[in-house]
């Protein structure tokens, strides 16, 4: 074997192996590469999920506390409801009352009137 052919023979081994766990190393990192990625994917995607997940959990407790005081407030309303239709059935018996007296008021000033005048 001459020096020349050796040489090529070293350095023909050296690139090859070199390209060769090249493609390797590439192939295998691509998909590692991309394992990595969709695990990364996953991990900002779960954090997403449990962010939103507390959100609502926060959310559903707001409406909650807000239908508490809709319902105490829609019952203190018909309450006050019945308790106006009350005032204003005693208001009319009141003005009713108010002009019966001013009618009789008026007919013993008119009584009073005639006697006065008679007596004179």
């Amino acid at each position: 074997m001459d020096a020349t052919t050796l040489i090529v023979a070293i350095v023909g081994a050296v690139l090859g192996s070199g390209v060769i766990s090249a493609v390797v190393t590439g192939l295998f990192m691509r998909r590692k590469v991309g394992a990595d990625t969709a695990l990364s994917l996953q991990k900002v995607w779960h954090e997403e999920f449990n962010r939103l997940s507390a959100r609502v959990t926060e959310l559903e407790k707001e409406v909650k506390g807000r239908d508490m005081s809709i319902a105490e407030l829609e019952r203190e309303n018909k309450e006050l409801k019945a308790e106006l239709q009350t005032l204003k059935a005693q208001n009319e018996k009141l003005i009713k009352t108010n002009r019966d007296l001013a009618s009789r008021i008026n007919k013993l000033e008119e009584k009073l009137k005639e006697n006065n005048l008679n007596e004179c």
